[in-house]
């Protein structure tokens, strides 16, 4: 098999920059390890910047109508009330909206569109192992797909394969990964009838910030569904596992009254996933043939909800460059065309992977701090100033681009 383009992963990042190219003509294979698309309960928001870049692929009309929930609110509350609201005029002084998005249903959105060009193919159940080589260039992809091999050659190789990335390995790019020190419990919902179906929620028990579940953040999807997410370190998160499930949703009805609602829905640990993200930052892009983006290049904690922003910055930057590579005719896409997508993405990039580290930097520094006192009075300070929340949505929301 041969194709202009193989992408090694169908993330958000693999899906654009196979439609983008695909509606350019050019031939593109997605290659995906599992053997059907992956049911993804986490959080995920987009900025409207992000929607900017889609509605020029004719692609963000549909997300946002099937996807997503542009959020009017997201409410702050403590167990004695109302700590801080992010509202509307916080979302419009800061130039920038998020969107809770529903990773599954946009993902499978983005293939739709791509393998309705016409150009793009889709071979799933195959593990990557390798790159094919002809020199010192990249020339396709090697893998097992079942009991037989696979093999795929392409002017261009993408890895779109994740923070364990086997295309950046396979290149030699050095990362260095640092471990975040929260894992990231969620768990898909029925959106709850009490509460606003525009709005994000996030409830904070101060006086478990030491001991159990000091906080819950709920986010509306499309089509009365949504998400929940307990940030918790790591030996909490383990000793929670270990207890069982009554010890975890006496404490998550005492964090929020909607717990017992969600304990109706839901069994514990069952419905939930556990994640673990860590960050860092690639030394390089790009090779001769061969590109990474997403989390293979800089993966990110959820911290401002960059990941997914990231990536599809990404993939429309890189489609850029890889148009104009292929365009010249030569047998593989060289580096020198590969070096302009890197110049663009690598300083926006760095940008966003730097909110992952002053989140790890605060999570760790929090622990000296007399925190069931301070954080109540901080958010309070914030909620009158006005112009601290406004800051922070603009860093938020405008990381990934230029400008």
């Amino acid at each position: 098999m041969r194709v202009d383009v193989a992408i090694a992963g169908a993330g958000v990042g693999g899906a654009v920059l196979a439609l983008a190219l695909g509606r350019r003509g050019y031939r593109v294979a997605l290659v995906e390890r599992d053997a059907s698309p992956p049911r993804l309960a986490r959080p995920e928001i987009l900025w409207s910047a992000t929607f900017a870049a889609l509605d020029g692929l004719g692609i963000g009309p549909r997300i946002l109508a099937e996807s997503s929930v542009p959020l009017e609110a997201i409410e702050v509350a403590g167990p004695e009330g109302p700590l801080l609201t992010l509202s509307r005029e916080d979302f419009t002084a800061a130039g920038t909206r998020p969107h809770s998005t529903n990773p599954t249903i946009t993902r499978a959105i983005l293939l739709e569109a791509a393998l309705a060009t016409g150009n793009v193919e889709v071979h799933r159940g195959v593990a990557i192992d390798g790159l094919l080589k002809d020199g010192e260039r990249v020339a396709g992809l090697t893998g097992r797909q079942g009991d037989a091999s696979f093999v795929l050659e392409a002017r261009l190789v993408v890895g779109d394969d994740g923070t364990q990335s086997v295309v950046r390995k396979s290149l030699g790019i050095a990362i260095e990964l640092s471990p975040f020190p929260i894992d990231f419990i969620t768990a898909e919902i029925r959106w709850p009838a009490e509460l606003a179906p525009d709005r994000g929620y996030v409830r904070l028990n101060p006086a478990s910030f030491r001991e159990g579940l000091p906080v819950l953040a709920l986010l509306p999807w499309a089509g009365g569904a949504g998400v929940l997410l307990l940030p918790l370190p790591h030996d909490r998160a383990d000793r929670l596992f270990a207890e069982g499930s009554v010890a975890f949703w006496e404490e998550l009805c005492t964090l929020a009254p909607v717990g017992r609602e969600l304990w109706d829905q839901l069994e514990f640990p069952g419905s939930f996933a556990r994640v673990k993200r860590p960050f860092g930052h690639a030394a390089a892009y790009s090779a001769e043939g061969a590109a990474i983006l997403g989390d293979a290049a800089h993966p990110m904690t959820p911290a401002g909800g960059q990941g997914a922003n990231a990536a599809i910055g990404d993939a429309l930057a890189l489609a850029e460059a890889v148009d104009s590579g292929l365009r010249s005719g030569g047998s593989t896409v060289p580096r020198e065309a590969l070096l302009a997508y890197e110049k663009v993405r690598r300083p926006m990039n760095a940008r966003s992977v730097a909110i992952s580290r002053s989140a790890g930097r605060a999570f760790r520094f929090g622990g000296r701090l007399p925190l069931p006192a301070l954080v109540p009075v901080l958010a309070r300070l914030a909620e009158h100033a006005g112009f601290p929340k406004r800051l922070l949505l603009r860093r938020f929301g405008a990381a990934f681009v230029s400008g």
